[in-house]
């Protein structure tokens, strides 16, 4: 695997099995928007306007190892330069937290409703949740992190 660097704005290959994968893109380390488009290997694709699926934080690892190809870079639209926002819980009092690019603001629980989660992924939890996007499927790693 081909060693690489974060770029803001890259798109990423990532491969789900079954010569099919998906598109994402790498945004101010190290959150990711995530869509969900299906590809075959020898699809074409256009790169430009569409539908995330959801933003989460990855191990940035998994760019700088090459285990998901930068297939182009591009300038992030304006709206992708905001920080997204996640939601946090902690683990003694149980008090709730809205997080964003390294602010934490106390909340309650149902300001957290509609945000992700905090947390870290790995390349194969993230697979995971795309395949299961796409099969409509309840993804168990998504599930066990809700409220």
């Amino acid at each position: 695997m081909k060693k690489q660097i974060w770029v803001e704005g890259a798109y990423i290959k990532i491969p789900l099995g079954n010569s099919c994968y998906s598109l994402a893109r790498l945004l101010k380390s190290p959150n990711v928007a995530f869509y969900d488009d299906v590809y075959k290997e020898n699809d074409e694709v256009s790169f430009g306007q569409r539908k995330i699926a959801f933003i989460t934080c990855i191990y940035t690892d998994i760019i700088k190892k090459g285990e998901w190809i930068i297939l182009m870079e591009q300038t992030l639209e304006p709206e992708l330069r905001v920080a997204p926002k996640y939601f946090k819980q902690d683990p003694i009092t149980k008090d709730y937290f809205i997080y964003q690019d390294g602010i934490e603001i106390p909340c309650d629980k149902e300001d957290c409703n509609n945000l992700e989660r905090l947390a870290v992924w790995d390349s194969r939890h993230i697979v995971d949740r795309l395949n299961d996007l796409r099969t409509g499927q309840p993804n168990k790693w998504v599930e066990s992190l809700k409220l």
